[in-house]
């Protein structure tokens, strides 16, 4: 088996694709450069890799260091030019993390007129002992295990994650660097871990800049529309008052006013929704997206002004022109991270042939409507105490508010799955992978009609008359998360 990576997506697309090819051209050379200032520049030269220079007959920690320096040496670097970012700054972090140096790397762009030493900022202890050797015996015990907390709870704690060039490529240095301690057997008695380590890497090339992209497209135009419509906080009770009276409605935003200004709409209205919701014509197909208002693209200052709200939507032109809450409410409210179990793409549902006889539309009816263009993620909880406390909002799971009425189905925090119903777009559900984590708060929809539960319109529902969208999103963290124990 090659330890020379192949020109996969992941590493020949991107910011830095050109020199990530420079490096696995030179497969059985090296690539030779002058050092200059903070980052690496120079022609590239075919020389023989001087990998004889590693003492055989040094300990592991010392034949570690050797081959860092080589491996360092012998590639171009690109000069950094922000602060904290690039190839160079991560590998530098990475030589840090696994104690082949106890400087921390200078964070910021090279200046020939500074003074200005690495040992003038600050120590980062957040993660691992001051000691280097500690920290250089650790990762030649485990290196796998070092690897997943390096790519994941570290580089979060440390802030590498906020860029998204150290996204891109902390994993495909990484993966050079494995594949080089193995194609040269510089440790044997590694071998079998950063063997292991290997399809680790592969995943993170892809979920780790995804993490950056699921940030901009979640809650979408469905969790963000839902927010508006019921605003949960308005009219849910606390946790810690359930089975008390509930309380009095903030004036001038009456908590039953909505729902019965919308349920004053005429017979003729749901004529109109559910023969349209029909005719499969006129809703959007599998593989395109609304123009509203989750979607980037649409939005051409929308990398300009990340932070600025997006116009909402009445959840009714979200759902074509299907008005939720008419025949849905919220139930239970969930703060947490919860890992994707599974991802199912909508399916196409047959409308319903009995056109409805009171002054409602049936949920079921509402529900089939919905599914024809939404994805759905089963998502399923996390263990305990997954983070080691590094992020408190999302460390253990909390129930911020329950509906007035006893709910039908119990449900665990610690042990129940919930169905997330997210929009059928290529790009999000592409970024989105299976072990996956994300956190925030979840909002529970149920059938307004407690009876509907036992109907035969809800026996054959696959949603099971319960579903969730996604309130706000504050952590995302990718499937092989670690943590120190």
């Amino acid at each position: 088996m090659s330890q020379t990576p192949n020109c996969d997506r992941e590493t020949c697309n991107g910011t830095y694709s050109s020199l990530f090819r420079r490096w696995m051209e030179a497969r059985g050379t090296e690539v030779v450069n002058t050092p200059i200032g903070y980052g690496f520049s120079g022609n590239l030269v075919s020389a023989t890799m001087n990998i004889d220079s590693i003492d055989r007959d040094a300990t592991c920690c010392e034949r570690i260091r050797d081959a860092a320096k080589t491996f360092t040496l012998s590639r171009q670097w690109p000069q950094p030019t922000e602060i904290e970012i690039g190839p160079r700054y991560v590998w530098e972090k990475f030589l840090y993390f696994i104690g082949v140096d106890n400087a921390e790397p200078v964070e910021g762009c090279s200046d020939e007129g500074s003074d200005r030493s690495s040992s003038e900022h600050v120590k980062d202890t957040t993660m691992w002992p001051l000691d280097a050797d500690v920290r250089l015996k650790e990762f030649v015990r485990d290196p796998y295990t070092n690897i997943a907390i390096f790519l994941s709870s570290y580089a979060r704690t440390t802030g590498l994650i906020w860029a998204d060039d150290n996204l891109e490529c902390m994993a495909i240095i990484l993966d050079f660097y494995v594949r080089y301690l193995l194609f040269h057997n510089i440790v044997p008695c590694m071998e079998d871990s950063l063997r292991r380590s290997l399809p680790l890497l592969e995943a993170a090339k892809s979920e780790l800049p995804a993490t950056s992209f699921i940030a901009k497209m979640l809650p979408d135009s469905l969790s963000r529309g839902c927010s508006d419509c019921w605003r949960w906080e308005d009219h849910l009770i606390p946790l810690s008052f359930v089975g008390a009276p509930p309380s009095t409605p903030v004036e001038g935003h009456p908590a039953s006013s909505h729902a019965e200004e919308q349920s004053a709409m005429s017979q003729a209205y749901w004529d109109h929704v559910l023969y349209s919701a029909s005719n499969q014509e006129d809703l959007p197909t599998p593989g395109t997206r609304t123009n509203d208002c989750t979607s980037l693209r649409s939005r051409p200052n929308a990398d300009k002004t990340p932070w600025i709200p997006a116009k909402r939507e009445q959840l009714c032109s979200l759902l074509s022109f299907v008005n939720l809450s008419l025949t849905h409410t919220t139930g239970i409210v969930e703060r947490s991270l919860r890992r994707i179990k599974s991802i199912k793409c909508p399916q196409r549902w047959s409308p319903p042939a009995i056109r409805p006889t009171d002054d409602r539309a049936s949920a079921a009816a509402v529900e089939r409507a919905i599914l024809l263009n939404k994805a759905r993620l089963v998502l399923e909880p996390t263990s305990t105490g997954w983070d080691g406390g590094l992020i408190a909002i999302c460390s253990e799971p909390n129930i911020l508010a329950a509906p007035k009425h006893i709910l039908s189905q119990e449900h665990d925090p610690l042990k129940t799955e919930i169905i997330l119903l997210i929009d059928w777009d290529a790009s999000t559900l592409a970024s989105l992978k299976v072990g996956m984590g994300l956190g925030g708060t979840y909002v529970q929809v149920l059938r307004k009609d407690s009876a509907a539960l036992g109907d035969r319109d809800n026996e054959k529902s696959d949603v099971a008359s319960a579903f969730w969208y996604l309130d706000n999103l504050t952590a995302i963290i990718p499937s092989f998360w670690s943590v120190r124990k």
